[in-house]
């Protein structure tokens, strides 16, 4: 029930098109990581220059950002990252469930690995702590 612009489907085709222009230097690696504060979320979108959209409206810049809202609300800005982080882990393991979180931590926990012995790169420089008690907010995935 959402303008285009305003779809989640849209603004992550319109994310996806930001990293393919950065290429795959490190301006790749900070889209995917927490080094930045990830792709921002436009002003104004006209979905023409996407090839999206086939109505006149399409033509004409939308606005997104402004309709969206804050990023974050005061109370988040106001919040000890800590804090934070405890309270995505505690929010993943409500949806998920006691032993569906601990399969997941372990998961993050294994080497990955793709054909063979090789390894998987990682995105992340350091393994996060998943020690609920022992936060690092630099290296948390809930970060």
């Amino acid at each position: 029930d959402k303008p285009p612009e305003l779809r989640q489907t849209v603004l992550t085709l319109l994310a996806f098109e930001s990293l393919l222009e950065h290429g795959n230097g490190g301006a790749t690696a900070d889209f995917l990581t927490a080094a930045t504060d990830g792709w921002p979320t436009p002003d104004t979108v006209r979905l023409a220059d996407h090839n999206l959209g086939h109505d006149d409206r399409a033509e004409h810049h939308q606005p997104v950002a402004t309709r969206l809202g804050p990023r974050f609300h005061d109370w988040q800005l106001a919040q000890p990252p800590a804090e934070a982080i405890r309270e995505r882990h505690l929010h993943a393991r409500n949806l998920l469930g006691e032993l569906d979180y601990a399969r997941l931590l372990r998961e993050l926990h294994a080497p990955r690995r793709v054909h063979g012995d090789e390894p998987l790169r990682e995105v992340a420089e350091r393994r996060a702590k998943y020690d609920v008690g022992e936060l690092d907010e630099k290296t948390d995935i809930f970060e």
